[in-house]
């Protein structure tokens, strides 16, 4: 696990001490060594986290034995034991044992095509010294970041945002697009734009080639269904949850779990105890005493079953407050809720305890319909297919399980027919986050919404979407940032696209079942994890008690922001409105909700990121 980043121009020399700088901003993504290749066209310098071989045979920039080939890898390919060996009967040679010498032999092997052999997260770059060609991949679903910026004869690329900063050549400047489609419709990472304009995302599953005929950027992977097995669904389901675990556990570092009490976690920490069974596994959980936010009685379920190691996490709105700068720099864009700095604190305690490596659930809701209004999608499904029988059953089943009456549950199956600009628009006005929109921002138009997917049901669309629209590239952007902000590699077994493409090639009856989502997981795992897990009904997220905070120091903080020149001036939000909701949410009045959390994220990261010049670009 590294940090890259790198500069190729054919227009004019590279500045070395610029892509050096560039490294610095992320050197917590690499803290145990740094590498730098130069020539006049190209400048590639990495910031390295040893997890694998973290000897002199694994350091980067790696070079091909006739040194035509240079290489900066972020990233891990789970399957770089099996590339090995049918790499060495190609007659390939290894000095080491890392995966990003596999990245290397591969490249030489099957040239761009390599990618589509890789199983795990990554974001690279090559030099081909004699063809003077750059080439980029990043992942299939964008577990670990790439940006760059371009011009005809320059690309300028990094593993984080921050790193743009240190080019006093080219100040950073806001994305007012992205701005309006987050502070109305709660939008992140939803397009391959960023928080800064002119500065890009390589999308998940593309890899890009640079030289001088220009930026070429192609997809290498779509999603196909899995291949037939013998095996019941669930069967299936068990066996590639198990072997995507044990693949993850490849690291000659310290590893953790993040432990939220449940399913998704539960799974994984379960499975690791039945794969290691002489281990003690090492949870890692946040847990307020607030009803309806405490993870605490499931995940000690869990560790009682595994017989683990347990690391309770917690924080105050005063500590918030004292951290808020710090997580909000971590992020390099804004953020939706305060879950996100759960999530921090607790890679922040992992790293206190020792780890390297943190083993995440997330994906699991996005593969196996997780979330309570997929059964609306499930529904009209049905409908869709005739059966109405089976709708009546799986209606009341539903009922029964939610305990919500008829006119409730009626109203999850008119969200499938809602488009998406809709869907966000309808929540905006509820919220009241409509109004939060200065009248100057709104001369931004908001970005298109994806909608539809080439799945015949319209639950697997849904799903897809999420992955690939909203939801799954907002929840890695802040997996990846705030692990790696304490030198953590974190890994998502959900995530390996054999899982991914077996379960989205199931029918939707193996998801929704009884009242039940993720139905073939749970069937999957019972007997293994242990039941209070199984039968949950509520779905926490990490979330602090953000209604709280907003009422304690966390709500005299933000009031002084928001009474700010710089937020009143900034034209961004409308601070009146701003000001009242937080007036009447901290008097008791009203209950707020994410709204003021992005007010109060967008105008630090602007503080952070545009007022000011970057604490590493200097």
């Amino acid at each position: 696990m590294c940090g890259v980043s790198g500069i190729v121009s054919f227009a004019s020399a590279v500045d070395r001490r610029l892509v050096e700088r560039m490294a610095q901003a992320i050197s917590h993504r690499g803290p145990d060594a740094q590498g730098v290749f130069a020539s006049s066209n190209a400048v590639l310098v990495s910031v390295r986290l040893a997890i694998l071989d973290a000897s002199e045979q694994g350091a980067q920039p790696m070079a091909s034995d006739d040194g035509r080939y240079q290489l900066i890898f972020n990233g891990m390919i789970y399957n770089h034991v099996e590339l090995r060996e049918a790499l060495k009967t190609h007659g390939h040679r290894f000095r080491g044992h890392s995966d990003t010498e596999v990245v290397l032999a591969a490249y030489r092997q099957w040239g761009t095509d390599c990618v589509t052999h890789f199983n795990g997260m990554w974001g690279f770059a090559l030099w081909d010294t004699q063809e003077r060609r750059l080439f980029c991949s990043r992942d299939r679903f964008g577990i670990k970041p790439f940006y760059y910026r371009a011009t005809p004869s320059r690309l300028q690329f990094a593993s984080e945002l921050k790193a743009f900063a240190a080019d006093r050549e080219a100040p950073l400047g806001a994305n007012l697009r992205l701005v309006r489609d987050y502070l109305e419709h709660e939008r992140l990472d939803h397009t391959a734009d960023s928080f800064f304009a002119g500065i890009s995302a390589l999308p998940p599953a593309h890899s890009m080639t640079f030289d001088v005929r220009g930026l070429r950027i192609e997809r290498y992977w779509t999603l196909n269904a899995g291949q037939a097995s013998s095996l019941e669904p669930h069967e299936e389901v068990r066996d590639l949850v198990f072997d995507a675990v044990r693949l993850a556990l490849r690291t000659d570092a310290p590893y953790g779990m993040s432990l939220s009490g449940g399913l998704d976690s539960s799974t994984i920490t379960c499975a690791v105890a039945q794969l290691q069974p002489h281990a003690r596994p090492r949870t890692f959980t946040a847990a307020f005493d607030d009803p309806g936010f405490n993870e605490r009685p499931y995940a000690e379920a869990v560790v009682g079953a595994v017989s683990g190691a347990a690391h309770w996490v917690s924080f105050t709105a005063a500590d918030l407050v004292r951290d808020l700068d710090a997580i909000v720099w971590t992020q390099d864009s804004p953020f939706n809720s305060s879950s996100i700095a759960a999530q921090w604190y607790v890679m922040k305690a992992a790293r206190a305890g020792g780890m390297k490596v943190m083993l995440d659930g997330q994906g699991s809701d996005e593969v196996f319909a997780g979330y309570a209004p997929f059964i609306g999608y499930r529904f009209v499904d049905l409908l869709r297919q005739g059966r109405v029988g089976e709708f009546r059953r799986q209606f009341a089943a539903y009922r029964h399980r939610s305990g919500i009456g008829v006119s409730a549950a009626t109203a999850l199956l008119i969200r499938p027919f809602i488009s998406g600009r809709l869907e966000h628009g309808l929540r905006s006005m509820r919220s009241g986050a409509h109004k939060f929109v200065h009248a100057s921002l709104r001369d931004n138009p908001l970005s298109p919404m994806r909608e539809g997917a080439e799945f015949p049901d319209r639950l697997r669309s849904r799903l897809w979407n999420m992955f690939t629209g909203w939801g799954i590239p907002e929840l890695l952007h802040s997996l990846d940032r705030n692990s790696m902000a304490h030198s953590i590699e974190a890994r998502v077994p959900f995530l390996d696209h054999r899982l991914v493409e077996k379960v989205f090639s199931m029918d939707g009856d193996q998801l929704i079942s009884d009242g039940h989502t993720k139905a073939v997981l749970r069937r999957a795992v019972d007997g293994i994890v242990p039941d209070a897990v199984l039968q949950r009904r509520d779905k926490l997220t990490y979330m602090p008690p953000e209604g709280r905070f907003f009422r304690e120091e966390l709500g005299a903080y933000a009031a002084d922001i928001f009474h700010s020149r710089s937020f009143v001036e900034r034209g961004w939000s409308n601070a009146a409105a701003v000001q009242r909701r937080l007036a009447d949410h901290r008097s008791g009045k009203l209950e707020a909700g994410f709204e003021l959390w992005r007010a109060l994220s967008l105008e630090l990261w602007a503080r952070s990121f545009l007022d000011q010049p970057a604490p590493l670009a200097a």
